[in-house]
């Protein structure tokens, strides 16, 4: 019995028999872009960050399965979850946070992706591969945006400017380019850039008429949320 425990296990960390077409991904986004003018990462000047925030908090799992024509399927589950406050002045003033974060514009960007993807591979060598392919994209997504609380000149009451918030479920395709590196059978490192563009929006996940997304050209308060999204991406995968 120890024997036939001793070769199974052999063979599957040499990948012999046992034909590895199966993958389980963990990956981050290290850097997104998404074309509306707030950060890349979070390192932009005139920019206060939220606590406990990592880059951008970009995280997901991935699975990835060769089919029998060599197409690869991938199948990702993603989050994100952003937030920051914005000043227009060189040098804050040393105020409290319950007085200073009032005159600061407040923005808030979270989400949820299922993404399919079918891709290509190209073989550069034997351990490393260049993959390419284009799938479907759905979201769930919070976003909120609060401008700088505003007062009428004098001493009459403060005016609050209320703040916006969009909960809506879209719908778009996804674009993406791998270099995918794997030292032995078993495991993979990846670096992945990944472009959504997302087409209809839902502003209730419950409501069947959709509203098509255009390109805003305004600043910043207008063209937020974006219907673009260029992340790259790092990762590691285990296959069998």
């Amino acid at each position: 019995m120890k024997l036939v425990l001793y070769s199974l296990l052999f063979c599957f960390l040499n990948g012999n028999l046992l034909a590895q077409r199966n993958s389980f991904r963990y990956q981050t986004g290290l850097a997104h872009c998404f074309f509306d003018g707030t950060p890349i990462v979070n390192s932009a000047d005139k920019v206060i960050f939220g606590e406990s925030q990592y880059l951008n908090r970009s995280n997901g799992f991935q699975y990835q399965r060769i089919l029998d024509n060599g197409t690869r399927l991938q199948v990702d589950m993603l989050t994100y979850n952003h937030y920051y406050r914005t000043y227009n002045f060189e040098n804050l003033p040393a105020l409290p946070d319950s007085i200073l974060f009032p005159m600061l514009t407040f923005l808030s960007r979270q989400y949820f992706d299922i993404q399919f993807c079918f891709l290509r591979n190209k073989a550069i060598n034997k351990a490393l591969s260049f993959q390419y392919g284009l799938g479907p994209t759905f979201r769930l997504a919070d976003y909120k945006y609060a401008p700088p609380i505003t007062a009428e000149p004098g001493p009459g009451p403060i005016l609050e400017t209320p703040t916006s918030s969009m909960y809506p479920f879209d719908i778009g395709a996804n674009a993406r380019a791998e270099i995918a590196y794997s030292p032995v059978k078993w495991l993979t490192f990846f670096s992945q850039v990944n472009f959504v563009s997302l087409f209809f929006r839902f502003e209730d996940p419950f409501f069947l008429t959709t509203v098509p997304l255009k390109p805003a050209t305004k600043p910043l308060q207008l063209n937020f949320p974006s219907r673009f999204d260029l992340s790259l991406r790092f990762g590691v995968g285990i296959n069998f």
